[in-house]
């Protein structure tokens, strides 16, 4: 009687703060000034919104962009902008975050460690990553949340290998698919698993397994075939025949932290409390000497996190799933091996919740950090001002420049547009720069007034090219429509 009232309390307290952590999030994702990518993903949710549709190429992005990103995250904020406005797309991932609180809950209860959902809630609420993407209008809450369901589902499938279960499992699998092509990570464990069990003859769980990934791959087969028939490639952008080397050499050199750099930012973003679970989850397991598939897959998001950077321009907020998913059998691991030891199941209860409550009395306002600067308002009024609509503007800043002045915005990027418009920032003279513009049609262009490196990387404005922008100017053949201490709109004359 003394547990279940104890569970109750725990449970309530629990859920209490991972309330509070919710509520003080959602102010913060309101306010929100979309920077970068959020800047695309707002405007894919409202531009479905208004149409119904997905569409196929985005001509007022990147001279033409294909639309070739997985729709999930974008028709969850259409529908949230259909509902609410831009406020409505602003607080999908703090919905997204309450289900992953929901599901750790009701997961751990399927697969009989209660506890474990109470403790791996609490690690969520005190994760800084987490709680940063929660009001970070991008991707990785959605298929964290897909994914760590995808990892409890395989555990409840090996127990209870029953095909309600399975499909269960696959459509989860299908609907991560629809999230992020880096969920074919799921299905290939899934097939391994098949496999494996095949193997031990155990063929329940082998044909369960199997269905799983049947399902999955059967729910994402839309996707794959529309961007085969479209971009030439089922998993475009990987295979792609459009992909320009020397862009896609610059931006893995930009773009892809050294394997050092990415494992201390891994550590900080898994965090201590996390981190100490996982060495107290493994353990526990060497001295029980009990190597279930529990720990398999928690061997199994280690190594992906050792292997990642092998993968190009991987960051290390596309492992937040692998994180949570840390988190989540750390904690059944430690739970089941408590759950005849209640004075130890209180013991963790009561340090899982104050390690959460301690972490949100010093929480931050998190958009501090991702906002949109302010100083940028005068640039777009700008740019509004002196380039006129319909005309494509060159910017470094192209989410953010077509989003908040509506003016077509590009810049070269190594896959998904018609055309790279490149040549004008790889010359070294000033007739080059000018038929660069003219060869793809451009006649305006945002400019960064500093010094951002001697040659191209793929995402700077080079010293040749503004100094060639300057005898340019001299020569009238470009004139400076607007210029401020930072930045210049200017015009290729005819």
């Amino acid at each position: 009687m003394a547990s279940r009232v104890w569970d109750l309390v725990a449970i309530v307290a629990v859920l209490v703060v991972a309330g509070i952590w919710l509520a003080g999030l959602a102010p913060q994702a309101l306010a929100a000034r979309f920077q970068t990518d959020e800047c695309f993903h707002a405007y894919m949710s409202e531009w479905i919104a208004s149409r119904g549709s997905l569409p196929r190429t985005i001509p007022e992005l990147y001279s033409g962009f294909a639309y070739y990103y997985p729709p999930l995250y974008h028709i969850l904020g259409a529908m949230g902008h259909r509902l609410f406005g831009v406020d409505g797309f602003k607080v999908v991932n703090i919905v997204v975050s309450g289900g992953l609180i929901a599901v750790l809950f009701f997961m751990s209860r399927r697969l009989g460690v209660p506890a474990a959902g109470r403790w791996a809630a609490c690690l969520c609420v005190a994760n800084v990553w987490l709680s940063m993407h929660a009001v970070r209008m991008y991707v990785e809450q959605l298929t964290t949340l897909l994914g760590v369901t995808a990892i409890l589902l395989i555990l409840l499938v090996r127990r209870s290998p029953k095909t309600g279960n399975a499909i269960l499992l696959g459509v989860v699998v299908g609907l991560a698919l629809l999230a992020k092509h880096s969920s074919l990570v799921i299905v290939a464990l899934v097939a391994v698993l098949a496999g494996f069990y095949a193997v031990r003859r155990e063929s329940a769980v082998a044909r369960a397994y199997g269905l799983v990934a049947a399902i999955g791959l059967a729910i994402a087969s839309p996707m794959f075939v529309r961007n085969l028939i479209y971009y030439g490639s089922p998993i475009y952008p990987a295979l792609a025949r459009d992909l320009d080397p020397l862009l896609y050499q610059l931006n893995k050199t930009k773009f892809t932290p050294a394997p050092l750099t990415f494992y201390k930012q891994m550590a900080n973003h898994i965090g201590p409390a996390i981190g100490a679970c996982v060495l107290a989850a493994i353990g526990i397991s060497a001295v029980r000497r009990r190597w279930g598939l529990e720990v398999g897959l928690l061997g199994f998001c280690a190594a992906l996190v050792a292997a990642a950077p092998l993968q190009p321009l991987l960051d290390p907020r596309h492992m937040l799933p692998v994180i949570v998913s840390l988190a989540a059998l750390a904690t059944l691991i430690i739970a089941e091996a408590t759950i005849s030891r209640p004075r130890i199941t209180r013991a963790i209860d009561v340090v899982m919740i104050v390690i959460a409550v301690v972490f949100m009395v010093v929480m931050t306002n998190f958009r501090t950090y991702l906002d949109q600067s302010r100083e940028t308002d005068v640039v777009d009024a700008a740019v509004r001002e002196f380039v006129p609509e319909g005309e494509t503007v060159l910017s470094l800043y192209t989410y953010a420049t077509f989003y908040y002045t509506r003016r077509p915005a590009t810049w070269p990027i190594p896959w998904g547009q018609k055309e790279h418009p490149v040549e004008m920032l790889l010359a070294s003279d000033c007739d080059s720069v000018i038929a660069g513009f003219r060869a793809h049609r451009l006649r305006y262009a945002l400019v960064s007034t500093a010094f951002q490196g001697e040659t191209f990387d793929g995402a700077n404005y080079p010293l040749p090219f503004l100094k060639c922008m300057t005898q340019l100017v001299d020569q009238r053949r470009v004139s400076v429509l607007w210029h401020s201490n930072t930045a210049a709109i200017v015009r290729i004359e005819e």
